[in-house]
């Protein structure tokens, strides 16, 4: 019996047999705009061109279909949980320092393997990945507060990984609240250390 794949967010899922592959279209967990590729066939096809039978009510039909994904190449790794919820860990002292490099790391692997399939031609480009890894690295070194929630921004409309929906403005609350924090401890410690001169 062959094996079918199907393409979601720019990566290649399966094998999965005929049988699984029906059920998630039927319940929608596959589009009609989906490709799909069982093995012997030249190429990758739209879903709804295989299972017309059953198929849903059609989600946009002027909506142009991703294009095909070549059958090597392993899925881009996708770390966004992390790099949307580990963000307040950035605000607690001495530990913040080590996060925000794990972070910036992390981002910066899923930014390069997303160029390298771009170079392969295994998906489309977009805002997120006409972006440089060093002006990505260097920006969120630099400037987190600003970088952070306009990169997690831009990872999102390209469609490539998990949706982080919640991503941009969670990003945008801990980093305010980060910034609030430390300029606080600082006038904090400032006043108290002009407190301590006056005596």
């Amino acid at each position: 019996m062959n094996r079918w794949y199907y393409a979601q967010f720019g990566n290649r899922l399966g094998p999965v047999d005929r049988q699984t592959i029906e059920e998630l279209y039927r319940r929608g967990g596959l589009k009609p705009e989906d490709l799909v590729w069982e093995e012997g066939m030249p190429d990758w096809v739209r879903a709804d061109s295989v299972f017309q039978q059953q198929a849903p009510a059609p989600s946009d039909a002027t909506a142009t279909p991703p294009l095909p994904i070549p059958k090597a190449g392993s899925p881009l790794p996708d770390y966004g949980d992390f790099l949307c919820w580990g963000v307040p860990l950035v605000c607690i002292p001495y530990v913040g320092y080590v996060v925000m490099v794990v972070l910036i790391v992390l981002f910066l692997v899923e930014l390069i393997s997303a160029r390298n399939a771009l170079t392969e031609g295994r998906i489309q480009p977009s805002d997120y990945t006409n972006n440089h890894p060093v002006f990505v690295g260097l920006g969120l070194f630099c400037c987190m507060p600003i970088v952070h929630p306009w990169i997690m921004y831009c990872r999102n409309q390209s469609k490539l990984f998990k949706p982080q929906p919640h991503a941009v403005w969670f990003s945008i609350l801990t980093m305010l609240l980060c910034l609030g924090a430390y300029g606080g401890f600082f006038f904090l410690a400032t006043f108290i250390d002009a407190m301590e001169k006056r005596q």
